[in-house]
């Protein structure tokens, strides 16, 4: 079968799983039950830490990724501008609004 799931036309990787608990879910879970049960007497804020710094961590993450494609991008747009003074002498023409960029008038 070429490494393809028949009908879905899916692509199987091996080791890789969609969706699951992952360590940190299970570890909240593990503190969970343990703080029920009595075996351990936490603040709930610390049974809960694996979930809210797994999450806090991966908004981190987006916020840095899309400042850093923003900043990309304006970096862009200052060369794109650059070049086109170095070409031309003088300023580029001011585009408005999406349909100029997809090639509507």
């Amino acid at each position: 079968m070429n490494g393809r799931d028949g009908d879905r036309g899916t692509v199987i990787v091996a080791g890789s799983s969609a969706g699951g608990l992952g360590f940190a879910g299970a570890l909240t879970l593990v503190f969970i039950v343990l703080r029920l049960t009595g075996h351990i007497d936490w603040s709930w804020w610390w049974i809960l830490a694996p979930a809210w710094i797994t999450g806090s961590l991966v908004l981190l993450l987006l916020i840095a990724a899309t400042v850093l494609f923003v900043g990309a991008g304006m970096a862009e747009a200052r060369a794109r501008e650059e070049r086109w003074r170095e070409r031309t002498g003088r300023p580029q023409p001011q585009q408005h609004g999406p349909a100029h960029r997809w090639g509507h008038r």
